[in-house]
């Protein structure tokens, strides 16, 4: 499976780790920095992790952020 131009998929991780709706998945290197750069803002220590009392949806508040 090809996830770049000209790179292959780490050989470490197995195929059967691969969630099959991106077993074809083929991006471009621009692509590939695009989404690696929007993951990374997911590890940002700094953001608010207090748990709402409510949300504007009225669904019920859960989860467990740590």
């Amino acid at each position: 499976m090809k996830t770049s131009v000209g790179k292959t998929r780490n050989k470490s991780v197995s195929k059967a780790m691969f969630d099959p709706l991106v077993d074809d998945l083929e991006l471009s290197v621009k692509e590939m920095s695009l989404l690696i750069s929007f993951l990374n803002t997911l590890n940002d220590d700094n953001f608010d992790k207090e748990i709402p009392t409510s949300v504007p949806s009225g669904l019920p508040v859960g989860g467990s952020i740590h």
